[in-house]
């Protein structure tokens, strides 16, 4: 298991994240529909702003879309 240090605002982290699944072709595919998605987002965005930045920069990170990564949370 390899232990890696980041630091950085949820955001930074996040964009960190994405670059370093990207390197390593891991790939993280669950598929929800819209409707669940837009229900998540909402939440997400209501009761963990935090957590919302963290997986947009994944998906900035990992150049990938937001909704393969929203329902991993």
């Amino acid at each position: 298991m390899q232990i890696i240090n980041l630091s950085g605002n949820r955001q930074e982290v996040g964009i960190k994240l994405g670059e370093l699944y990207k390197q390593v072709h891991r790939e993280l595919t669950p598929a929800i529909d819209q409707v669940t998605l837009k229900k998540q987002i909402a939440l997400y965005r209501k009761f963990y702003p935090g957590l919302l930045e963290e997986i947009n920069g994944i998906a900035r990170g990992g150049a990938l879309m937001l909704k393969n990564y929203c329902s991993l949370a």
